[in-house]
């Protein structure tokens, strides 16, 4: 096998499809509270101080759940069609995991303008930051964006003792 090699159309829809669901998890995830259940927060020194203060979690909403694990669901089969596809029988075993490696890279959609993700809480305001697409969706749906607030902020040093 070399680098030049093609995969099948069908393959690389399929990761491509696979890429895209990924995204759309990851964004409908963003949107969701912290916690499942409903959970009180914490504040910054109590447990993990490393996140500052947390606040209570309302928990997901049936609908919320629901439509995170059709999602989930999504990407199990979609990982499971491009494992088992027939392509990969005809790959050396040695080289398996170099071509997986380069059909992900091949297969990665571009960001398009026309993309968008789908939304769990569509009253969400703050889209998750890689995808400018949501960005494009929210302000054409007439939503007010806000900066996300940083969870990792820089805390000066005591120094080491």
């Amino acid at each position: 096998m070399t680098e030049t090699d093609s995969f099948p159309d069908e393959l690389l829809q399929l990761q491509e499809r696979l890429h895209r669901a990924h995204a759309e998890h990851r964004t409908c995830l963003a949107e969701l509270p912290w916690s499942v259940e409903p959970l009180a927060g914490w504040v910054r020194g109590e447990r993990f101080s490393h996140r500052g203060d947390v606040p209570d979690s309302p928990g997901w909403r049936d609908e919320q759940k629901d439509a995170a694990d059709r999602m989930w669901a999504e990407i199990r089969e979609l990982s499971i069609a491009v494992t088992d596809h027939t392509y990969w029988a005809t790959v050396p075993r040695e080289s398996v995991v170099s071509a997986r490696m380069r059909l992900k890279r091949q297969a990665r959609p571009a960001l398009e303008p026309d993309i968008r993700p789908r939304r769990c809480n569509p009253a969400h305001r703050t889209p998750f930051p890689p995808f400018a697409p949501a960005v494009s969706f929210c302000r054409a749906a007439g939503v007010e964006l806000r900066p996300a607030k940083s969870v990792n902020k820089a805390r000066p040093s005591a120094g080491f003792r």
